[in-house]
């Protein structure tokens, strides 16, 4: 998530009347410009969009070399947004952001390819997500274990950080007081101050983990 554009909610609230906002969440396991966006997120450039390279990708999808995984569709509660000058549309976006980061779910994909970074097996990301109640995505009727393992073993490991991402946003509260720049990096809308407890040795070996990462990184 990045941090929320306003225009469009600004012309809902001069409009007048009343009007209802439904925060629709799509979970993706992977994206057709996933290497794209990692190669922005490193400070490099994109290469240009160009008919040549949709025709390129084409190809690939077409014998069968792009494994995009499943996609996961999920609307939360309907906000019912007073059309007022005094609305604050700025938190109003914030709430916005916040349901939707409510309904992101975890499927085993997103598992394997955090266990590759934090340098353990899925089964202790499973269950540290299970003791903070983060919704997984069972999809495991499709999962291909061996075109997705071939996929992650691929991708850079500023992709894999991405696809981390996906809940890392359930970890920030460990962090606002020791790394609070990190904490806002994993979770740039949050509003929720309530203290979280470790509850068991899965979720305290991902927080250690992440802090030796993010205290390597400010070296």
């Amino acid at each position: 998530f990045v941090r929320p554009k306003t225009g469009f909610l600004r012309c809902l609230r001069d409009t007048g009347g009343k009007q209802v906002v439904v925060p629709i969440t799509i979970n993706y396991e992977a994206l057709p410009e996933q290497s794209g966006l990692a190669t922005e997120a490193d400070g490099q450039t994109r290469n240009e969009l160009c008919i040549f390279q949709l025709f390129k990708w084409l190809k690939k999808v077409y014998l069968g070399q792009v494994h995009l995984g499943c996609i996961h569709i999920s609307a939360a509660d309907p906000i019912v947004m007073q059309s007022a000058q005094e609305l604050d549309v700025l938190n109003l976006a914030s709430s916005i952001q916040q349901l939707q980061l409510s309904k992101l779910v975890a499927s085993r994909f997103h598992m394997e390819a955090s266990a590759m970074i934090l340098n353990t097996d899925a089964t202790t990301i499973h269950k540290a997500l299970l003791s903070l109640r983060c919704p997984l995505w069972n999809n495991d009727d499709v999962y291909d274990e061996t075109s997705i393992t071939e996929y992650l073993s691929r991708i850079s490991v500023t992709e894999q950080w991405t696809i981390f991402l996906q809940f890392g946003h359930i970890f920030s509260t460990f962090f606002r007081d020791s790394h609070p720049e990190w904490a806002l990096w994993l979770n740039p809308c949050e509003l929720d101050t309530t203290e979280c407890s470790i509850s068991n040795e899965s979720v305290s070996f991902i927080i250690q983990t992440l802090a030796a990462h993010f205290n390597a990184a400010e070296v």
